[in-house]
């Protein structure tokens, strides 16, 4: 089962990654899922704009242009920081979900992983957007 699981995992962040718009104006942030959660995306734009795209189900929505603006100063901040690629964090197999934000080409660390400084701007800048789109983390 958990191969399979993994193997879901890989192709849902593979055809992401395909269809990820790559420009400045567009982030995307991604959760993996768990084995009781199903993945989802949402892609938001500088203008406020957003897609949250969960199985089958694609919606679109708006997100205040204050907020919008505190995600991609927080996405600038973290992509230019130097820090790891990646944040060593122990997750339960079946319930630890992973969440990043792709913009231009870069990745983030895992957010759901213990982070300092812009990573954790970052994360605490996903987590409202996500609030305020009442998507479930």
């Amino acid at each position: 089962m958990f191969r399979s699981s993994m193997a879901v995992l890989a192709l849902f962040f593979m055809n992401l990654s395909s269809t990820t718009a790559q420009g400045s104006d567009t982030a995307m942030i991604l959760n993996g899922g768990s084995t009781n959660t199903m993945p989802y995306s949402v892609s938001v734009h500088r203008d406020g704009r957003a897609t949250i795209s969960s199985g089958r189900d694609h919606r679109a929505v708006r997100i205040g242009s204050a907020l919008s603006r505190r995600l991609f100063s927080a996405l600038q901040a973290a992509r230019h920081a130097r820090t790891p690629a990646a944040v060593p964090c122990m997750k339960s197999a079946s319930f630890g979900a992973t969440l990043k934000v792709r913009w231009m080409g870069w990745s983030s660390v895992d957010l759901e992983c213990p982070l300092t400084g812009p990573n954790r701007t970052l994360r605490n800048a996903v987590h409202d957007v996500l609030g305020a789109l009442r998507v479930t983390r």
